[in-house]
């Protein structure tokens, strides 16, 4: 039996949206590291859906599935017990396995137990989605202080070795210098390129050549804009209309699902409208962004990354996204499409009608990949 150097456990309560991919991502870097021992311990909802990606076998590396019903992301339980819950499974394994080091696909939501539970001879590592920075003058006295608390636990905290923000490498050193630590570190968010060549739909789904297309898809939810690119759409005026098609793909999730569909059945005897109200493959996707002329990103909470700009990058197609946030200052830098400096139905509904025709020469699909992003964290382990 060969003896592994270090046991590490990559560790996620959700296999939604980009968590799969991350999983994925980092089950591949594990192949390469046969010196130490790899242990998966994810929701078993996975199961359902493995067959998107490729699951090369090897011996030093290991799934511990635990039940969904575990814990439970939703937002009706308070957020300190569902912390709790989390970090006390999390302890479960890391006992059960005597891990080494640990790497949460989703750190954040371990705060405040995780240096209270974890003994600080196990190294934590994680990442960070949300920058609160970019939303720090919205926030209340008390909201201030608690992001501060939590930032502080993570700065002081014995077990925790590096903190990852997710695709700003500027908030990663800004919040090393407030919190006098260099624990937090870049991560780019990595765009899975295919080897797929994608194929517009237009004559499939009965688009004239003269209209300009937008496209809405990804998770369908209040905080992604749904709703408003739904009413921005009632907005234009019939004439302009005739010019335009629109097309939503994703789950439309259950906070929205009943005024989603209001707005759609008023819409379909005014437009053309396409709903895909379902998890769509990675080619189809492929397939809708060569469709379109512009990706909308109608995004009210702006302090977290977005996969979706790298996919209309790879793709040379525009955004329309907000001018604020982590997302603004991407869109800017990259030069990614157009941004609105506040997100509404009207200033939403204007852009879409003045858009103009153009592809994109974005360098940003060259700097977010799956290589850079394993490569960043593999050396940790």
């Amino acid at each position: 039996m060969i003896q592994m150097s270090c046991v590490n456990i990559i560790f996620d309560t959700s296999t939604k949206g980009h968590h799969m991919e991350y999983i994925h991502h980092l089950y591949m870097m594990a192949l390469s590291h046969s010196e130490n021992q790899y242990i998966f311990v994810i929701p078993e909802d996975f199961n359902l859906k493995k067959g998107q990606f490729d699951w090369p076998f090897s011996h030093h590396i290991k799934f511990d599935f635990f039940s969904n019903g575990l814990i439970d992301d939703d937002n009706k339980r308070s957020l300190l017990k569902t912390a709790y819950d989390k970090t006390i499974l999390l302890r479960k394994y890391i006992r059960k396995y005597r891990a080494n080091k640990v790497f949460l696909i989703s750190l954040i939501g371990f705060i405040p137990f995780l240096p209270l539970l974890v003994s600080r001879k196990t190294k934590v590592l994680g990442i960070i989605y949300k920058i609160y920075l970019y939303e720090w003058n919205s926030y209340s006295a008390l909201r201030k202080l608690v992001e501060v608390l939590k930032y502080q636990i993570i700065s002081r905290s014995k077990c925790m070795d590096t903190v990852f923000i997710l695709n700003d490498s500027s908030a990663a050193s800004k919040l090393n210098q407030l919190y006098h630590t260099s624990k937090f570190q870049f991560l780019v968010d990595p765009y899975n390129k295919s080897t797929y060549q994608p194929r517009s739909l237009r004559e499939d789904l009965g688009i004239p050549s003269h209209q300009k297309v937008f496209l809405h898809f990804g998770a369908l939810n209040s905080r992604k804009g749904t709703l408003t690119f739904l009413q921005a759409i009632s907005l234009v005026p019939k004439v302009e209309l005739d010019q335009l098609t629109f097309i939503i793909a994703g789950q439309v999730f259950d906070e929205i699902k009943e005024h989603f569909y209001d707005l759609v059945g008023q819409l379909k005897a005014r437009t053309h409208l396409i709903v895909y109200d379902t998890y769509s493959s990675q080619d189809f996707l492929s397939d809708l962004i060569a469709t379109c002329d512009y990706v909308v990103i109608p995004y009210g909470i702006t302090a977290n990354s977005s996969g979706l700009i790298a996919h209309a990058a790879n793709n040379h197609k525009p955004v329309i996204g907000p001018a604020s946030g982590l997302i603004g200052k991407l869109i800017r830098k990259y030069q990614l499409g157009v941004r609105l400096d506040e997100i509404t139905a009207p200033r939403l509904a204007e852009a879409m009608v003045n858009a103009r025709l153009y592809h994109t020469d974005s360098k940003y699909g060259q700097v977010a990949t799956i290589e850079r992003f394993q490569q960043q964290i593999s050396h940790l382990f």
